[in-house]
């Protein structure tokens, strides 16, 4: 039997399957561009302080969530696990190249690993430490290649039906300007911004993010990201809702 002939034979299969994936679709957009659009309205709520006025603000039981920028300084910076390039941040992933059925294959990622040391912004009137944990960094991809050998510091990745593993490695550099977004407090007497343990507006959705943007640029391109979710949700319900007509019809 033919393609074709399955086809006619089974005339709902083609709006059963627009249906289904435009439905994943809708949820998809949906959910992204409802999460961007609380993150846009967070970042333009905060206040971005100096660093003195922070270390003013903050005593020993006060939290809140604001913003920074400054330079990125880092005194003692970690090397990158993979490629040894010295960083505040980074995250290093490796998969191993499988065989599948009818001779295919395919790339399963075995090892996803971050690592972080903390670093400081530095404005005119000093300095706030930052800890990038559980973070959304601006980060670089510094690293994305294949080989067949297994390297020493693999932990947890099998051997690979074909002999290739791939590398891929992402870093947070010291130097230039970052934009930083989330809960300052004091640990220890030493004050801090790191991950919320509530959202702003909505206790329930937390952001922490470093942007080597400023405040501007970066409501700009999360901006952008809204509306191509937003029509894109759109776009896809129409499908959904094409999807189920054609169901009905074709009963």
């Amino acid at each position: 039997m033919t393609d074709n002939t399955f086809l006619v034979a089974n005339p709902t299969t083609v709006p059963l399957v627009v249906t289904v994936i435009s439905l994943g679709l809708t949820v998809f957009f949906t959910y992204y561009y409802v999460r961007t659009k609380k993150l846009l309205d967070e970042i333009w709520a905060v206040d971005t302080y100096s660093a003195r006025d922070l270390q003013e603000m903050c005593t020993d039981d006060f939290s809140a969530i604001v913003e920074v920028e400054g330079e990125v300084q880092c005194a003692n910076p970690m090397n990158s696990t993979a490629g040894g390039i010295p960083c505040c941040w980074c995250r290093t992933r490796v998969a191993r190249e499988v065989r599948t059925g009818r001779g295919g294959r395919a790339w399963v990622t075995e090892m996803d690993r971050t690592q972080f040391v903390p670093f400081d912004i530095k404005d005119e009137t000093g300095t706030v430490s930052v800890v990038p944990d559980h973070c959304d960094i601006d980060s670089i991809e510094e690293m994305n290649r294949t080989t067949l050998e297994r390297e020493p510091w693999f932990e947890g990745v099998g051997y690979s039906a074909t002999g290739e593993f791939r590398i891929t490695e992402e870093v947070f550099l010291p130097g230039g300007y970052a934009f930083v977004h989330g809960e300052a407090k004091r640990v220890n007497g030493v004050l801090s911004i790191g991950p919320p343990d509530k959202g702003y507006l909505d206790s329930k959705t937390r952001f922490f993010l470093v942007s080597r943007l400023n405040q501007a640029g970066l409501m700009s391109q999360r901006g952008i990201t809204a509306t191509v979710c937003f029509w894109g949700a759109i776009i896809s319900f129409l499908g959904f809702a094409g999807g189920l007509v054609a169901l009905y019809t074709t009963r």
